[in-house]
């Protein structure tokens, strides 16, 4: 069952990927328009400016 729906998911026409990294990759995941919950979990202060971001765009969230 979980592969047909992973499956199904996969086949969505409208299903794109972009790959970022670093610093603004974080910031840019953790504030898109389409991002309703945030988990923060990078180690250290890596992480704080996307965290940050993340509350003042207005996404729920939990950070560990």
């Amino acid at each position: 069952m979980r592969r047909r729906c992973a499956a199904d998911w996969l086949a969505r026409e409208s299903l794109r990927f972009e790959v970022v990294d670093g610093a603004a990759g974080t910031v840019r995941v953790a504030t898109h328009s389409e991002v309703d919950f945030v988990v923060s979990a990078i180690v250290g202060v890596s992480g704080l400016e996307a965290t940050y971001e993340a509350v003042r765009a207005g996404k729920d969230g939990w950070a560990g």
